[in-house]
């Protein structure tokens, strides 16, 4: 329950070995799980690459018994959430719950669906109460008591989010006499969606209890959940002392950023740009570095207005290609959208002289 190192030790060998004797439907198990701890340790492009992998191999042969197709495909979406496209991603797990018949492993997508929805954007109170509602009754007929347990948490997240208090205690509440002594995975995210109710009701107090929440993810190797945790602590922080926010936003962004979670990147950025910090430099550079050539040649045509579809075209690249590279360009140059990207290029000299007034295509390499 949330060790991720352990995870991903016992995994590696696992996988190792289920090659090594040709067994498919072991390896796409030992491949699950060695993708999902990755994603928790904040391995982000690892992950990434694992579990499409992952998904690929469970298409051809099967998914094992302990968990179904859905259930992969949800795992890598969760994955692409933080690499740059989370509303696909929260869309494509919610077409994997409708898909899914047996309500185990229903619930295990709609956990992985309930954090990006409410983490990510502001969704309605009444679609909110009936993806809740839906979780709630998957647990029900699952008859998983780790699963109740964990959905119940993740409930309450959703609901502190949203502001309701009194919800959100009473469900703590019964969590805590059931889970008297979590590990420290559970643990972790019991004492950050404390710290998220705290925030709402006595915010100078929430700051050591996000801080606490913290420490324990980062024991625990839940890098990614710190990450978040850190994001509000960060917020919670904001009308406190601006100063120590802007401090931490900065690590929360060099950190997302050599984690590979554009997303999370964004968010930070996004809170800088809020309290008047200038987030975005000005040059065709990064922490990574100057762009790649494929980069610079996407870069101009998106500065030119090409579409996605018109630059793979161009390139003679996959539309999925293209759209990983824009996403890996928004995080290096710190911009939100396309807008944004075509705006910082014509408003720096040094990028408008790549682009060609005659809206000429560069040569594709």
């Amino acid at each position: 329950e949330g060790l991720a190192r352990e995870a991903e030790a016992r995994a590696r060998p696992a996988l190792a070995e289920a090659r090594r004797l040709v067994l498919p439907i072991a390896e796409v198990e030992a491949s699950h799980w060695l993708g999902w701890a990755l994603r928790d340790l904040g391995r982000l492009q690892e992950a990434e690459a694992v579990t499409r992998q992952t998904v690929a191999l469970a298409e051809r042969v099967g998914a094992p018994a302990r968990f179904s197709l859905a259930v992969v495909r949800s795992n890598a979406l969760n994955v692409q959430a933080s690499r740059g496209d989370w509303q696909s991603s929260v869309a494509g797990i919610g077409e994997q719950a409708k898909s899914e018949p047996d309500p185990h492993y229903r619930l295990n997508v709609r956990m992985m669906g309930l954090p990006l929805l409410v983490r990510f954007s502001n969704p309605d109170r009444a679609d909110l109460q009936l993806e809740l509602d839906a979780m709630k009754s998957d647990a029900e007929a699952a008859g998983c008591d780790r699963c109740r347990w964990q959905s119940m948490l993740l409930s309450a997240e959703a609901l502190a989010r949203m502001g309701d208090i009194a919800q959100v205690i009473g469900a703590l509440a019964e969590w805590d006499a059931a889970r008297p002594h979590p590990r420290p995975g559970p643990a972790a995210r019991r004492c950050y969606v404390g710290a998220l109710v705290m925030a709402i009701s006595e915010p100078g107090s929430a700051v050591d209890v996000f801080r606490e929440a913290a420490r324990i993810a980062a024991q625990a190797g839940q890098l990614q959940l710190q990450l978040w945790i850190e994001l509000d602590l960060a917020s919670t922080l904001a009308s406190q002392d601006r100063e120590a926010s802007v401090r931490l936003l900065r690590s929360i962004a060099s950190t997302a950023e050599s984690m590979g979670a554009v997303s999370e990147h964004r968010l930070a950025i996004q809170q800088l740009r809020a309290l008047g910090i200038r987030a975005w430099r000005p040059a065709a550079k990064s922490q990574h570095g100057e762009l790649s050539p494929r980069e610079t040649q996407i870069l101009i045509l998106v500065a030119e207005g090409a579409s996605n579809p018109a630059i793979a075209r161009s390139l003679f690249l996959s539309r999925k290609t293209v759209e990983r590279h824009v996403s890996h360009l928004l995080s290096k140059l710190n911009v939100r959208n396309r807008t944004e990207l075509a705006a910082l290029v014509h408003a720096d000299k040094n990028l408008l002289s790549l682009v060609r007034p005659s809206g000429g295509k560069p040569s594709a390499r």
